[in-house]
């Protein structure tokens, strides 16, 4: 948030006086954003280049999109530094449970490759990539929006999955669901357990709480 310009100073030196141009710098100094529901930027999604579908081919045994997708996430990270964001958190829509373990691996990857180059001064111009964000797949058929119905489970079956392997699942920061869903609380008590935040999303309760939210702010007073 900084801009620029110069102005030539006399300097007095041990060799005498000098003149030369010295930078003045003219800005706002602010703590960086984070972003903590990122889909993508720039041209680059987190789902690498090869999107939903190539993870899905790698789980059926094609070939793993790891590193396309650790390479995009670099991308962002960079892109969002360049817009005055200090940390972001990739997230990614409802995918099939497989797609979605290895979607999480490829974060972790990306995160602790990020934090390598860090200790070697190799990425100081790039967000922090701080965990995952896994928008469903246990939401709310009715809501769902953009989401692909068929990937969506119940919170039950996603802590499941949580459970089976929990190594997976390393790099995971926040979960948005709907906690009318069968098994939401043992959901909850899970993620809550783990400081995994719990974020309500896609969801019938909310939808309606923001109805009559908006219906009163209408009122006159």
């Amino acid at each position: 948030f900084f801009s620029s310009r110069r102005r030539h100073t006399r300097l007095l030196t041990v060799t005498g006086v000098q003149t030369c141009a010295l930078p003045i710098l003219r800005g706002l100094i602010a703590p960086g954003y984070i972003d903590m529901h990122l889909h993508g930027a720039g041209g680059h999604d987190v789902l690498g280049a090869g999107g939903a579908e190539a993870l899905l081919v790698a789980t059926r045994g094609g070939k793993s999109p790891e590193r396309e997708i650790v390479a995009s996430l670099r991308a962002l990270a960079a892109t969002t530094a360049q817009h005055g964001y200090a940390a972001i958190v990739p997230a990614t829509v409802s995918l099939p449970i497989p797609s979605l373990r290895l979607w999480m691996r490829s974060v972790a990857v990306a995160r602790e490759e990020q934090r390598a180059d860090a200790q070697r001064g190799r990425a100081r111009g790039e967000a922090l990539i701080l965990g995952a964000h896994i928008e469903g797949p246990a939401i709310t058929p009715a809501r769902a929006g953009a989401h692909d119905l068929s990937t969506l489970v119940t919170a039950t079956a996603l802590l499941a999955a949580l459970r089976e392997r929990p190594e997976d699942w390393s790099a995971l920061r926040i979960v948005t669901h709907a906690p009318e869903l069968d098994g939401a609380d043992a959901l909850i008590d899970y993620l809550v357990a783990r400081k995994i935040v719990s974020s309500v999303g896609q969801d019938r309760k909310s939808t309606r709480l923001n109805s009559s939210h908006s219906q009163q702010s209408r009122m006159p007073s």
